[in-house]
């Protein structure tokens, strides 16, 4: 079978990630095009490629990314540029009938996201979102276990983002803790965690309250710390709690749910440590074949963006949608859409909410 063609646009630091996971699907997958404004950065990109495909020379690099799609003419593209750039390329992309997959978030607002999955349909271009974590090893386990009943009635959930950015961090990169472009710690640090629980929950999210504040990074134009709770449609209850102002580092990544029959927690700083495992049948660490993770035990290198891109190449082989699709990554932004404006206006946010 010919191999899928695929054009990166954006060689900044999370690149590297998904061309080992590209490498990691070498036997599916192809890299034909580099995407960078900064030629020398997609130089050194290419250089990378070659170490990590065992191909590199025949990568075409441009500074344009329309030109790219209209020359290159890739299968798909990966959008990994800054957060506020991704609806503009994914938009021109897909109006060239080109298949997107796009670093999270999808996009800064709702009507975005909207507009985007609509011009998927209009085009048939298939969209695909890199909610990597929803391929996490353990956050499957649980979430099996949520669809076969071993909760019992599920009572809530709650998840933690307890992390550190300093200064250096936004210094990398001028897009970094700006409204336009980045869209704060929502947006960028905890939307894997609101999207996990509201997809580990099962519903709909029906209201939010919430409260948002800068306690520590008075150099960005964003919140740096979250609270919020979160109601769903059938009864469920979520907590969450994001913040980038923990002393001194990276702290803890977490998620628990509780229910009549079943707890569960899974912590670590990133995801990656079962801290609590029982059920009506007595406690079960179970999840066998990931070995009992009672200790940080990080997942392989690009394991999860790997199953990423696994997906999403079932979805164009087979033409269906990806599970991680526009659709699904809507909700996870209008939870933070929500979460923002609650906070702005000391009051709940009911939704759905328009764009």
């Amino acid at each position: 079978m010919k191999k899928i063609s695929v054009g990166l646009i954006g060689c900044g630091s999370i690149a590297l990630k998904h061309i080992r996971a590209i490498a990691n699907n070498r036997e599916d997958l192809v890299i034909t095009s580099l995407c960078d404004p900064c030629k020398e950065r997609a130089q050194r990109i290419k250089e990378e490629c070659a170490g990590l495909t065992g191909y590199g020379d025949e990568i075409s690099i441009y500074q344009d990314y329309r030109v790219m799609v209209d020359s290159s003419k890739p299968d798909f593209v990966s959008i990994l540029t800054e957060s506020g750039m991704h609806y503009a390329i994914a938009a021109d992309c897909m109006r060239a009938g080109v298949n997107v997959l796009v670093e999270k978030p999808l996009a800064l607002s709702i009507a975005e996201v909207d507009d985007l999955i609509s011009l998927s349909e209009l085009n048939g271009a298939k969209l695909g979102v890199v909610h990597q974590y929803r391929f996490n090893p353990l956050i499957r386990a649980l979430r099996d276990r949520v669809v076969k009943g071993d909760f019992g009635t599920l009572y809530y959930g709650t998840t933690s983002v307890r992390w550190r950015r300093n200064a250096n961090y936004y210094k990398q990169a001028e897009w970094r803790g700006t409204e336009a472009k980045d869209g704060g710690v929502l947006m960028n640090q905890c939307i894997h965690n609101i999207d996990l629980l509201q997809w580990l929950l099962g519903e709909r999210a029906i209201e939010v309250f919430s409260y948002k504040q800068n306690y520590s990074h008075p150099y960005i134009e964003t919140e740096d710390t979250v609270l919020g709770l979160i109601r769903f449609r059938n009864g469920v209850m979520g907590a969450f709690e994001g913040t980038i102002s923990i002393f001194p580092r990276n702290l803890e990544n977490r998620i628990a749910l509780f229910g009549a029959t079943g707890s569960a927690i899974i912590g670590g700083v990133a995801l990656d440590r079962v801290e609590a495992w029982t059920f009506e049948e007595g406690r079960d660490y179970g999840i066998e074949d990931f070995g009992k993770r009672t200790e940080h035990q990080p997942f392989p290198e690009a394991h999860m963006h790997s199953e990423v891109y696994r997906d999403y190449i079932n979805a164009l082989v087979k033409g269906i949608e990806p599970e991680t699709n526009g659709e699904e990554a809507r909700k996870s932004i209008e939870i933070i859409t929500a979460m923002r404006w609650s906070a702005e206006k000391g009051q709940p946010q009911r939704l759905p909410m328009e764009g």
